[in-house]
């Protein structure tokens, strides 16, 4: 589910209420000792070119690139969260599955997690992301499981608590589906279920509507996952399947979510579409919809979220937001409740709640979650009370609620995993949470700030929010306070000077923070006098912490995207002399994306400019000349386009790197005017997303890619070699490298920050 609307979900109530953007998400890490450092007393063996060529370390410190492996840091949160699962009859065995960073297991209630995908056929650009977005533990058999991919409409069986996985798809091939829920029948292992989602390319041929128009089907297998049968195929994607247990021939599937729109959907007609539930009495051989005539309400057709009640069978909650809004901009969706089976509704929350539980060990008790609020009922959900607004803990953006579970030994005790990015707990009924992501994330991290007298403290920017950590990732903790409580950020800067001090843009605004993080201005008009958007990226001057630049662009030109970067008009690069107080225009008329600035007193400073080349100033960036427009032959990159990241290395500040987004590297030793190809040791079509510059080994050089991990060149950028023990995931987004070149951070895109090297 890679909408949109997941990177900041608009809701209102149908009262009335006021539209909000709410944009939500989370953080909390773990951190792996790595054995490398001093403070383990274990020798650091180099992997990257002969070390005994290599400049020595000037410092007592071990650089980062003697470091032989990687280490994840587990975190910070973050990423698209799914399902989470208690294992019946011991419920301090839990899991969670992420659609980008796939499976986790956790033994000890949820304080610590461990990735779980050996035998699942990994994806993404680098082949080792794990889109898993479903998962059952079996309640017959408590070490069986089963998960489901997104897209591969795979089925994978353990059968020994999640170490090891196999398929389980004949019948399925070809299927080009992702599962989402799956159901065991009580008593008999041998009858599972599964539900899914068909896109609309898949049976339409196009991508088309909010989320792709889909379609959903369940398929059935009596032979524990050996063979399948397709029993329903309907105009909206099956989420969750419940199977009476006091009559197993009896089924109830829910259909559809908050960010897919229904097949028989239309925006170009306002047709918001929609099926509601469907019901089988004979095991799915027939089916019954229950929809506005049961006493759902037209626009509350898209149910993301079903419940039965444990002692009472003919009981079910249902719940769901539609990704439609209302004639009058209101959120569509609420929570209803049937006594009967489902033959008759009853809305009983008149809020688009994207989960609902019922408590084992209470029945009474159960539990709805909307983006921001947390309800509890304790009559078994006939009546709903708020228990929390704004339930974030402090400095984390939840994101959208996506599955909840309730601890069977105490009612009070509930989870809830985040689309959106991490799993939450609250201990006290839903009036107070915590992080319980240790171990687990599937942050898409955007940028990385380091300070420059700590190599512990950094910062972090994603989709999930911002982050810091003071301990090099051994615990990460939320700063998305105040104004900064938002989804999607990008480029952020640390002063220099002072590592409490940050400026991040978000929004069409920039924030700024003097405390780290803790208190945050916003700054709305600092750009639009200038003609220009709100900042993209600011990068400080070394030189001078008080002179900052603003690289002005759309954030899909910024992040990446294509057509985006053709519109000029509001973009371009401006400049203070004050800190970040005051602004001036310092080059226009296009998407300025990368700079690097001489350390040197009035060294040169050098931009790259979307389609029109590398620029350079001689007088701290009041007047720019460009001095390459094509610096390379294959530097047309993307659709014919001109980007890359520009950095400054070397013994001189005429040495300069320039990594193209997908056509390797380039090398200048004149400030420009001529280059070389320097991609010996890499795919020359690679992509370089960032360099990382060993200020006191001049010839040590780190660039991350987009889908080969990290490349070290030891001898000034003459060849390269990859350098990925340990990096689960290739597709490097960003670097950071400490002052002191004893550890390097990179981000990920899915699978948070990993570090090499000890602070």
């Amino acid at each position: 589910m890679n909408s949109p609307q997941a990177a900041g979900t608009r809701f209102a109530l149908k009262s009335g209420m006021t539209k909000r953007l709410i944009p939500k998400i989370a953080s909390t890490l773990c951190w792996v000792a790595l054995c490398g450092g001093l403070s383990l007393g274990c020798k650091a063996k180099a992997t990257v070119g002969d070390a005994s060529k290599s400049p020595p370390p000037t410092t007592k410190e071990i650089p980062a690139y003697l470091t032989a492996s990687w280490q994840s840091t587990g975190g910070p949160v973050g990423g698209l969260g799914y399902d989470i699962r208690m294992t019946p009859g011991s419920p301090d065995i839990m899991y969670v599955t992420d659609s980008g960073a796939g499976a986790f297991k956790s033994t000890d209630g949820g304080k610590n997690w461990t990735a779980i995908n050996n035998g699942i056929d990994p994806t993404g650009l680098t082949l080792d992301q794990y889109a898993v977005f479903s998962l059952t533990v079996d309640p017959n058999l408590p070490n069986r499981i089963w998960a489901g991919t997104d897209g591969s409409g795979t089925p994978y069986r353990s059968d020994d608590g999640g170490k090891t996985w196999q398929k389980y798809n004949n019948g399925l091939d070809g299927l080009a589906a992702s599962i989402r829920g799956f159901t065991v029948e009580k008593g008999n292992s041998n009858v599972v279920y599964f539900g899914a989602e068909i896109q609309g390319w898949a049976w339409n041929g196009s991508d088309i509507g909010i989320g792709n128009r889909t379609k959903g089907v369940v398929y059935k297998s009596t032979d524990a996952g050996e063979n399948w049968k397709q029993l329903w195929m309907g105009d909206n994607l099956a989420r969750y399947i419940l199977i009476d247990p006091n009559n197993n021939k009896r089924l109830y599937v829910s259909t559809g979510i908050f960010d897919r729109d229904a097949a028989n959907s239309s925006i170009e007609e306002n047709i918001i579409g929609g099926v509601g539930l469907v019901r089988s009495d004979d095991g799915g051989e027939t089916w019954t919809i229950l929809n506005e005539k049961n006493g759902f309400a037209k626009g509350d057709l898209y149910l993301g979220s079903l419940a039965m009640h444990p002692t009472k069978s003919k009981t079910l909650l249902a719940s769901g937001q539609n990704p439609f809004d209302g004639p009058n901009g209101e959120a569509l969706g609420g929570v209803y409740l049937t006594t009967d089976g489902g033959d008759n509704w009853k809305e009983v929350l008149d809020d688009p709640a994207t989960v609902v539980e019922y408590c084992e060990g209470d029945p009474n008790i159960a539990y709805a979650a909307s983006i921001g609020r947390v309800y509890a009922s304790q009559d078994g959900g006939a009546t709903f009370s708020m228990v929390k607004e704004d339930y974030d803990p402090p400095g984390y953006v939840v994101g959208t609620p996506i599955d909840m579970q309730c601890d069977p030994r105490d009612a009070k005790r509930i989870f809830i995993n985040s689309y959106g990015g991490g799993n939450f707990l609250s201990t006290d009924g839903g009036k107070n949470w915590i992080t319980a992501a240790k171990g687990y994330t599937g942050a898409r991290i955007t940028d990385l700030g380091i300070s420059s007298t700590s190599s512990g403290h950094v910062y972090a920017t994603g989709r999930s929010g911002v982050f810091a950590t003071t301990d090099g990732g051994e615990n990460w903790y939320g700063i998305g306070n105040g104004p900064a409580h938002v989804f999607e950020l990008g480029g952020f800067a640390v002063d220099p000077s002072d590592a409490d001090h940050i400026l991040l843009p978000t929004h069409g605004v920039h924030m700024e923070s003097f405390d780290g993080g803790k208190n945050w201005t916003m700054h709305s008009e600092k750009f639009a006098s200038l003609g220009l958007t709100s900042a993209a990226e600011f990068i400080f001057s070394k030189r001078d912490p008080k002179t900052v630049f603003a690289l002005n662009s759309t954030p899909d030109c910024w992040r990446g995207g294509i057509d985006p970067c053709l519109d000029t008009k509001m973009a371009g690069l401006a400049v203070s002399r004050d800190g970040g107080e005051t602004w001036s225009k310092s080059m226009g008329d296009g998407h300025v994306v990368s700079m690097a600035i001489s350390t040197e007193a009035n060294g040169p400073i050098y931009a790259v400019m979307v389609n029109k080349g590398v620029f350079r100033s001689d007088d701290n960036g009041i007047n720019w000349t460009l001095v390459a427009s094509k610096p390379l032959a294959s530097a047309n990159d993307i659709s014919g386009e001109f980007r890359g990241i520009v950095a400054l290395g070397g013994k001189s500040s005429s040495r300069l790197y320039l990594g193209l987004y997908t056509s390797g590297i380039g090398i200048s030793d004149d400030g420009g005017k001529t280059w070389r190809a320097s991609s010996a040791g890499m795919d020359p079509t690679t992509g370089i997303t960032d360099f990382a510059m060993d200020t006191s080994r001049p010839d040590i050089v780190y660039a991350g890619t987009d889908n080969g991990g990290l490349f070290i060149s030891t001898d000034g950028g003459k060849t390269w070699k990859a350098h990925n023990d340990g990096l689960t995931n290739r597709s490097i987004s960003k670097l950071a490298l400490s002052a002191d070149g004893s550890a390097l951070y990179a981000g990920t895109d899915g699978a948070g920050i990993f570090r090499l090297g000890t602070p």
